[in-house]
C-alpha cells in the first residue's frame, strides 16, 4: 500500500533530462540553475512554456490562414529568373582600315 503512494510522485529522469536541454537552449539558462529549483517552480516553468507554446502555435495558423496563396509555379519560376545577373553583350567586332 505505501509503494503505491509513491509512485505517485515517481519522476522520469531521462525525460526530465530533456526538459532541461529545451530549456537551456531555448531561454539560455544553465541546466544547473534549473536544477536548483525546487520541483513544484520547475514544474510551473514547464507548464508556462508549454502554454506559450500552445499561443504562438495557434497564432502561426491564424496567421497562415489569412495570408494570400502563394502564386502558382509559372509566376514563380520567372520571379526566380529575375534574381540572376543579366549577361554583359558581346563586344561588336569593327574592321579596322588598313594603310
Amino acid at each position: 500500500m505505501e509503494s503505491h503512494l509513491y509512485l505517485l510522485w515517481r519522476i522520469d529522469i531521462r525525460n526530465s533530462v530533456r526538459n532541461d536541454i529545451a530549456i537551456a537552449r531555448e531561454y539560455h539558462i544553465q541546466p544547473s540553475e534549473l536544477r536548483r529549483l525546487p520541483f513544484y517552480e520547475y514544474e510551473w516553468i514547464l507548464e508556462d512554456i508549454t502554454n506559450d507554446q500552445k499561443k504562438m502555435n495557434d497564432q502561426q495558423k491564424e496567421q497562415q490562414q489569412s495570408m494570400p496563396k502563394m502564386p502558382n509555379m509559372n509566376n514563380f519560376s520567372k520571379m526566380a529568373g529575375m534574381g540572376q545577373t543579366p549577361k554583359m553583350p558581346a563586344m561588336p567586332k569593327i574592321p579596322m582600315p588598313k594603310f
